[in-house]
């Protein structure tokens, strides 16, 4: 976590927005960003990828699914405080959100 917060620091410092949708780093989605990073492995099953190939899983779309459903403890307690939460930090964990969105960034 200490270095993810560090790479939120190097963004803002480095390269921030100065206009809306412009690729660059918003510091507003920094709460965003760590939340997503301690729930990243939340919809790991036992054994982690060898579960998802015998059982033909994913467990991105698992974590996706827990986020967002409203049924779920995790959604119910991140609408709580903050309500975009769970569509913001879903996008997050998904590959095709991830591909059109990456950036190459050196620090």
């Amino acid at each position: 976590m200490k270095l993810l917060e560090e790479f939120c620091d190097k963004f803002v410092r480095n390269y921030p927005s100065t206009t809306p949708e412009d690729g660059l780093w918003d510091d507003s989605n920094r709460l965003v960003v760590l939340c997503a990073a301690l729930l990243h492995d939340i919809g790991h099953g036992p054994y982690s990828h060898a579960f998802e190939k015998i059982f033909d899983t994913n467990h991105e779309q698992i974590t996706i699914d827990i986020i967002l459903s409203p049924d779920t403890e995790v959604n119910k307690n991140f609408k709580n405080g903050l309500s975009y939460f769970p569509r913001r930090s879903s996008q997050c964990h998904s590959k095709e959100t991830s591909k059109s969105t990456s950036r190459s960034i050196n620090f």
